[in-house]
């Protein structure tokens, strides 16, 4: 069959099946970059959920508190660190102003401040409240978040905890009081010392030369006894100011602890309190200046002594603790006496600070000082009536400086 031009011309059954073959040939390849399209947009999608969790796990593993807001305030980003220092859940704060939140207004003001001029703040200092109470300083640098796109979309602060910083920065200057109290103290204690000698010793001599029943030796018992009062204070002084080297040995801990307590049992059974230790059997091996570490015994067991009445109970402990990989020893000095006022816990440590009668108020500043030598601190614990725990903290430090 020919057309009117000559050429040849497909039967109908043949031009369908022609289009219809067009058809498939279509479908299919359009089948198949679908399929393809689909593929990678899963790949995308896998893409995008692994780039979401490691940016997750790098917000999640900074040291540094990350709170980000958008334009209108609302916070986008609230990292682990920053829900651990304010006490929110990161699910409480996503997609909330920040200014709804009282405790946060120290931070929206400074980020407002920065979306604002579009200034970045750098290390700026502030004070927040956490959920129960606390107050902490916060370091915090603040700076505007960019798109690639539309330019500011928002702005970012990273912030830090500074009460450890701000802790040892006090711990710092109060050594640095001591250091210059010392030294005073010492040059005063030797030149007091000298007349005091001439003093104590003339009196001891009319002492034994004045009959008891002379109505003039009671007064001169009184000048003995006070000279040798203020030779004890004198001694404190000087311990205080320490200006000797520390001889450092090899410790045993617990020989040292039966020492001081053998000592003290004469004196706990007159005054009826059970005195007891509880000494671990894993110590590490510890060096120190054994003479100075017994005297830190020796006075925490006497103040508990002192605080303890008749029937009550003082316990000496010591365990092994570890903090960050290196070995401590906790010695505990616990009594069921008459507990420290609140208002005193504060000052207890302050130098010439004392609510005893015949105190000197520097046992515990030197109990201070000889655990600072030994790279350790003491703190305090007290329930008023109830009794009072003191806890001397020592690292096992192969080498301490020779103070």
């Amino acid at each position: 069959m020919r057309s009117f031009l000559g050429t040849p011309c497909l039967p109908p059954c043949a031009l369908f099946q022609g289009k219809r073959r067009t058809k498939e040939l279509f479908e299919q390849r359009l089948r198949h970059e679908v399929e393809a399209a689909n593929v990678e947009i899963l790949r995308a999608g896998e893409s995008a959920k692994i780039l979401k969790e490691y940016n997750e796990n790098i917000l999640a593993s900074l040291s540094s508190g990350v709170l980000v807001v958008d334009l209108n305030g609302a916070v986008t980003t609230f990292n682990r660190v920053a829900s651990s220092l304010f006490g929110a859940p990161a699910s409480t704060m996503i997609g909330k102003p920040l200014r709804d939140n009282p405790r946060l207004e120290p931070l929206e003001r400074l980020l407002s401040r920065t979306m604002e001029t579009g200034v970045n703040i750098r290390r700026n200092e502030l004070v927040i409240t956490t959920a129960d109470g606390r107050e902490i300083p916060l370091g915090v640098s603040t700076s505007l978040l960019y798109s690639q796109t539309t330019g500011s979309n928002g702005a970012i602060a990273v912030f830090t905890d500074l009460s450890q910083t701000k802790s040892l920065e006090e711990r710092v200057k109060h050594s640095e009081k001591l250091a210059i109290l010392g030294e005073m103290a010492a040059v005063m204690a030797h030149e007091i010392r000298n007349p005091l000698n001439s003093i104590a010793g003339f009196s001891q001599l009319l002492q034994m030369k004045i009959y008891v029943s002379d109505k003039l030796r009671k007064y001169v018992d009184i000048i003995v006894h006070e000279s040798f009062r203020i030779d004890d204070l004198i001694s404190d002084i000087l311990d205080f100011a320490h200006q000797k080297k520390n001889i450092i040995t090899l410790i045993d801990f617990k020989a040292l602890a039966d020492q001081v307590l053998s000592s003290k049992q004469a004196l706990a059974a007159r005054k009826g309190v059970v005195i007891e230790t509880r000494i671990g059997d894993d110590l590490p091996a510890f060096r120190g200046d054994s003479v100075r570490l017994e005297r830190v015994m020796l006075n925490l067991v006497n103040n508990a002594l002192d605080a303890t009445d008749s029937g009550g109970l003082v316990t000496l402990s010591a365990i092994r603790a570890d903090h960050n990989g290196i070995p401590w020893i906790e010695m505990t000095v616990a009594d069921t006496g008459c507990g420290i006022p609140p208002e005193n816990l504060e000052d207890i440590f302050k130098p010439f600070f004392t609510t005893k009668q015949a105190g000197t108020g520097l046992g515990l500043a030197i109990i201070q000082k000889i655990a600072e030598e030994h790279l350790g601190k003491v703190t305090v614990t007290s329930d008023l009536l109830n009794g009072t725990v003191f806890t001397l903290s020592l690292p096992c430090a192969r080498d301490l400086p020779a103070l």
